[in-house]
């Protein structure tokens, strides 16, 4: 998450990227004040769209791993 700061704040980014920032940050976010849950969902879509499909519509699922990075996985469409 470092690289989409800058100085503590958010960097300067084209839209695109600035949306995945907000994504995984909310994912972290959520992981951060939910540490006690092992994968639990979380209040965060996932944001997965598939020509076929269109957006998924799942939620993700969102932990600590042993070594301390947050995983995240969608059980929708296994992102």
């Amino acid at each position: 998450m470092r690289h989409y700061l800058d100085e503590g704040m958010l960097a300067d980014m084209p839209a695109p990227a600035m949306d995945l920032a907000l994504h995984l940050g909310a994912i972290v976010a959520w992981v951060s004040s939910h540490a006690d849950s092992s994968m639990p969902e979380t209040n965060v879509r996932c944001r997965v769209r598939t020509r076929a499909y269109g957006r998924c519509v799942g939620d993700v699922q969102a932990g600590i791993a042993p070594d301390d990075a947050v995983e995240w996985f969608c059980f929708l469409c296994h992102e």
